[in-house]
């Protein structure tokens, strides 16, 4: 059986989300966290002075009595504090070698934090709730001051362990990347000695700075040489091909891997053409795999669609004009946490509807900026909100099907009719996704819009060749 401890104390950096656990483990009823106890600034947060009657001067003559203070008033709750280095010496030493402590090692990437910590430094955004109030700058990366900010970090949790492990002592490590775990959250609690469990977390803060590393730094070319892998893309969670979906037409021998949200209906519709036998679906890995082994299969291909039209689909279809598969929850998250303004959701009925409804076109781009910004602030991890195949980049999903089973061929929408006919000229390409919504999409589009979409897609534009500055193509037939 899980023992249950004393009070709990959160050992941490600056910029490594200990604002962000402390709000996760208030959620449990029989946890409360008082922030940073032990600042020499202040007692728990910024501007307070004193602590269940204890003064800073108080504090400071005595500060394992204020610890006493804090278990005597917390009741039947498991109470605890964030603790950092450049905090007080003496607690941090007890704390490291004291067994009703519950200890818990949180720790970030010190390139991510320490990039974090500069940019707080020149925005004074410590926290954010508002997405409409982030605080956006660029900072230049010093690699020998970040060289002496990772040994600090080195030292101090080396530390803090190294006393643990001398005095027979456990801790709990968390990294900041697993916050958003329910299961490690979870038994996090059960380490502190909660009988409680999480079914979901919430939060309302957000993370700060989204984005890749190299849109922080002034100096980007910096990564190259002290960290090359924060330049690359990496696939989010989760984003596997969905093999079930994949067309094979054994009569050419192609296989067609789709991309949630892009142009598959007009290139199944154009693969059901090209023989009499109709294309096979529903495949499994291992009929695929059978398929490669007895040569049946010459080519894979997947198509990607321009970021735009993509991201403009999925907005039309799920949320501004839902029909029966919309995304009900999402849509009110967005009107409820990011200020999205929709019309109800009775407007099913596409564009005519709508601007019958007194949604005009302005109204509609209107919305659709405020769509494209919470895709950036989403695609970087830093909403409440799943990433949904349909607007996880293109790029993450021709990364996840590269590993597996890598196209012969990506090709861009507007590409696709001239390669189809260079396949099979007597079957030409069908003009336009059937029931799409790229010429709505089309009249919707302006330049401000396009940038929006840019910052939300760098790589789909940068590595898929979509343009960002002009009205996207389709391609004819």
């Amino acid at each position: 059986m899980q023992r249950r401890h004393r009070y709990f104390a959160i050992i941490a950096s600056m910029r490594t989300g200990s604002n962000l656990l402390q709000r996760i483990l208030r959620q449990f009823p029989d946890l409360v966290c008082h922030g940073e106890l032990f600042n020499p600034q202040f007692i728990g947060g910024k501007g307070q002075t004193s602590f269940k009657g204890i003064d800073l001067a108080a504090r400071d003559r005595d500060p394992l009595a204020l610890i006493e203070r804090m278990i005597t008033d917390a009741g039947p709750a498991i109470p605890g504090f964030r603790i950092f280095d450049g905090h007080d010496r003496r607690v941090l030493e007890h704390v490291a070698t004291d067994p009703d402590c519950a200890r818990i090692l949180l720790t970030r990437d010190p390139l991510e934090s320490f990039i974090s910590l500069m940019i707080a430094r020149r925005t004074d955004q410590w926290i954010l709730t508002d997405p409409g109030k982030r605080r956006e700058a660029k900072v230049f990366l010093d690699p020998d001051a970040l060289a002496v900010y990772r040994r600090r970090l080195a030292a101090f949790r080396r530390e803090v362990t190294d006393r643990a492990r001398r005095a027979g002592l456990s801790w709990f490590p968390v990294d900041y990347a697993e916050l958003g775990e329910r299961e490690i959250v979870n038994g996090l609690a059960a380490h502190i000695g909660s009988e409680h469990r999480l079914d979901r977390i919430a939060t309302d803060l957000l993370r700060q700075n989204p984005g890749p590393l190299a849109e922080k730094l002034e100096n980007p070319e910096v990564l190259e040489t002290i960290a090359p892998e924060a330049a690359r893309p990496e696939p989010a969670p989760g984003v596997r091909p969905n093999v079930r979906r994949f067309v094979f037409q054994p009569a050419r021998g192609l296989m067609f891997a789709p991309i949630p949200g892009g142009p598959s209906a007009r290139i199944n519709a154009w693969l059901d053409a090209l023989a009499s036998d109709p294309p096979e679906t529903g495949l499994s890995r291992g009929r695929i795999d059978a398929a490669f082994r007895a040569g049946r299969i010459r080519c894979v291909f997947t198509a990607t669609r321009h970021p735009f039209l993509r991201a403009f689909d999925v907005f039309a279809r799920k949320l501004l004009a839902p029909e029966g598969d919309g995304f009900p929850r999402i849509r009110r998250m967005l009107a409820e946490q990011h200020g999205l303004h929709l019309p109800p959701a009775a407007g099913a009925g596409g564009e005519e509807a709508l601007s019958a409804g007194g949604f005009g076109l302005e109204r509609q781009r209107e919305a659709f900026a405020g769509f494209l910004r919470f895709l950036r602030a989403n695609i970087a991890g830093s909403t409440l909100i799943r990433i949904d195949p349909l607007w996880a980049p293109q790029s993450w999903h021709v990364a996840a099907l590269a590993a597996e089973y890598p196209p012969g061929r990506i090709l861009r929408e507007a590409d696709f009719p001239h390669w189809a006919r260079g396949i099979c000229p007597d079957v030409p390409a069908p003009s336009a996704e059937p029931g799409g919504s790229a010429a709505w999409a089309q009249r919707v589009w302006t330049p401000e819009l396009a940038r929006l979409c840019l910052q939300a897609y760098p790589m789909d534009h940068t590595r898929l060749g979509h343009a960002g500055d002009a009205r996207p193509e389709t391609g004819g037939g």
